[in-house]
Order: C-alpha cells, then sequence, then structure tokens
C-alpha cells in the first residue's frame, strides 16, 4: 500500500508541496527587494484550493454518473467553480522611491509562518507513520 496515496498522507503530501513552492514565491519577493517597480507575489491560500479540487471532485462524480434532476426540488450542483484561479494581489501600504512594493518584515513573517506550517506537517507525518507501525506491529525505524 501506497501511504502517499491514502486521505492524510496524500493532504500533508500535498500541503508539504504547496509550502516548498510558496517558499519559492517568498524567497523570489525577497531577491528582489531591491529591484525598481518590483511587486511581491503570492500563492493562492491552501484552503482554497482544496475547496475548489473538492468542488471539481463533486462535480466529475455528478456529472460523471449521468445524474439528471427528474423534480424541480432536487439540488443542481455548483457551476461556477472557476471563479478565481489566482491570488488576489493586496495593495501593499509602503512603496519605495523606486516603486518596489516589497516590505521586508512582510515577507520575513510568511517565510517564518510557511516554515512553521511545513515543520508541522513533517512533524505530524512522521507521527503518523509511527503510529501506522504500531498498528501493524512494527517497532522501531
Amino acid at each position: 500500500m501506497d501511504l502517499k496515496q491514502t486521505g492524510i498522507f496524500a493532504l500533508m503530501t500535498k500541503r508539504m508541496d504547496y509550502a516548498t513552492q510558496r517558499q519559492t514565491v517568498l524567497s523570489k519577493n525577497v531577491a528582489n527587494s531591491d529591484t525598481p517597480n518590483y511587486q511581491p507575489s503570492d500563492l493562492v491560500p491552501f484552503d482554497k484550493l482544496v475547496e475548489k479540487e473538492m468542488k471539481a471532485r463533486a462535480r466529475a462524480q455528478t456529472t460523471g454518473a449521468g445524474l439528471m434532476a427528474t423534480n424541480s426540488k432536487h439540488l443542481q450542483p455548483e457551476m461556477d467553480l472557476n471563479s478565481q484561479n489566482a491570488a488576489e494581489q493586496k495593495e501593499t501600504y509602503e512603496v519605495s522611491p523606486s516603486g518596489n512594493g516589497v516590505i521586508l518584515e512582510e515577507q520575513m513573517m510568511k517565510i517564518a509562518d510557511n516554515a512553521m506550517t511545513y515543520n508541522t506537517m513533517t512533524n505530524l507525518y512522521s507521527k503518523y507513520i509511527g503510529m501506522m507501525k504500531t498498528a501493524i506491529g512494527r517497532t522501531g525505524s
């Protein structure tokens, strides 16, 4: 059994992959903090990505099964799934004379938060692996 493909492990793996990609984006913001007219970017929040994926799966199951409403009281699937694909860039409150919108303190806080999230996911992943080994009777590493 591939543990990466089971419920909680798949979600933790996706969350760690998201944190890795976000670290790259935030690092780029910090690296360009002196670039004239550079505006910082960020990823769509993880919870919105999960919500979008769940809606897409629900729609695929509904349309894939060929379900149709035979009564006017039947619920219809939500059709507006692609309303927003990109993160909305908030307006920066500080802009340097060169037009650069990177606020280093803000970026460093995001990086620290992202690192804590990644560390939490890796610790949870290790704990769940340990629980699985205990459940099947294996101990040690």
